[in-house]
């Protein structure tokens, strides 16, 4: 059975307003939301405290997930260096802490 989600989170700056005008006109339950005009560095904040306060849970095993890591415990906050899945970590924290997620982060890009 296809898997019916309740909200799609995109962020609607830059390259995001592409994929949520497409999914919105398929029909898709998508929800924009923006980086606030933030930083990467100030946003990954929220992602941060819920790590450290354990409620940001990871599989035991993901394709991606070894490069995940690499990006989690080796980025330094500079301006250019890339940080896509930490930053949509850092967007599923910010909802969290803005009511908008319930429970745990469990966090699977598969």
């Amino acid at each position: 059975e296809a898997q019916r989600p309740r909200a799609i989170f995109i962020e609607e700056d830059g390259l995001g307003k592409m994929y949520y005008q497409h999914l919105a006109s398929l029909g898709l339950p998508v929800v924009a939301i923006s980086s606030g005009g933030k930083d990467k560095l100030t946003r990954a904040a929220d992602a941060t405290h819920e790590a450290a306060e354990g409620r940001i849970f990871l599989p035991d095993y993901a394709p991606w997930l070894s490069s995940l890591e690499a990006e989690l415990f080796t980025w330094q906050g500079g301006k250019n260096e890339r940080c896509d899945r930490l930053d949509t970590l850092a967007h599923a924290a910010k909802l969290k802490v803005d009511g908008r997620l319930i429970g745990d982060i469990v966090f699977d890009l598969g």
